[in-house]
């Protein structure tokens, strides 16, 4: 049992989070956040975030940029692409390493 609980912490822990939704031109990136426009899901099926501007407004989502898409993209491989929980991603799995092996 403690396998498998340790094997799904592991699994959260390495998952990407990423923004998701979109800014029109004049909006608030952090009002949008706070009000849940913008949401920060885990990402498990992919290891990038992307953004796209395009006219002064920005998308955001899970996965690395498309050739093709409309306006400049970029990709990263950081949670938040600008923040960071890896931190605490990293503590989680240490801690749920340590109480399995006791």
């Amino acid at each position: 049992m403690k396998a498998v609980i340790f094997l799904c912490l592991v699994a959260v822990a390495v998952s990407i989070q990423c923004y998701w939704g979109s800014r029109a031109k004049g909006q608030d990136f952090e009002e949008l956040v706070e009000a849940k426009s913008i949401t920060q899901p885990n990402c498990t099926t992919n290891d990038k975030c992307w953004i796209i501007s395009y006219n002064d407004a920005n998308s955001y989502g899970c996965g690395g940029c498309v050739d093709g898409w409309a306006g400049d993209c970029s990709d990263c491989d950081e949670d938040l692409c600008n923040g960071s929980a890896t931190a605490t991603a990293a503590a989680l799995a240490v801690a749920a390493a340590y109480w399995i092996l006791q």
